[in-house]
């Protein structure tokens, strides 16, 4: 059984379930409470999924926004499903959340040589120059993301999964 780790873009799958699943918000309504993807992403079938393929689940983070903390819905959720939160901060209105979560992928990496499946929950094309280094490294990557969001260089470079099978409607 070969050992995986999960690490999620809180902020890019939020932003995708946003858009997708609810209303558009007005310009007045438009602060966030807390995150949105743990009402319809499913973890048990990502868990499922990786199992059937014979992955063993060593590490599972989600790279969340601050304001996602503020819901103690979100928080319970991630802690029953097993994965760590990793809060993530904004310098000067950025949010340092992808080369935060980069800098724990190549830490992973390099400190965890048992891990060979390396699972990115994103779209975002920020993550192709660590995920071709994960590659390098002999490492297996999977992206799973939006398909309408996910950048074509991920898709066409990378074991690719449409988040949507991971979705409860």
């Amino acid at each position: 059984m070969k050992h995986a780790a999960i690490f999620i873009d809180e902020e890019n799958i939020y932003n995708w379930v946003r858009h997708r699943f609810t209303e558009p918000e007005s310009p007045s309504k438009s602060k966030r409470h807390g995150l949105g993807f743990h009402k319809y992403f499913d973890v048990n079938k990502l868990w499922e999924y990786l199992s059937e393929r014979g992955l063993k689940i060593s590490k599972a983070v989600c790279f969340i926004a601050q304001s996602g903390l503020k819901n103690p819905d979100v928080v319970r959720k991630l802690y029953e499903w097993g994965i760590d939160i990793k809060p993530t901060v904004r310098y000067e209105y950025k949010s340092l959340l992808d080369p935060i979560m980069i800098v724990e992928i190549l830490s992973t990496a390099y400190e965890n040589k048992h891990v060979q499946t390396f699972v990115i929950i994103s779209g975002d094309k920020d993550f192709f120059p660590v995920a071709k280094k994960l590659r390098e490294l002999g490492k297996d990557v999977v992206i799973i993301g939006p398909d309408e969001d996910t950048a074509e260089i991920l898709k066409t470079n990378f074991e690719y999964i449409d988040v949507a099978m991971l979705i409860n409607l």
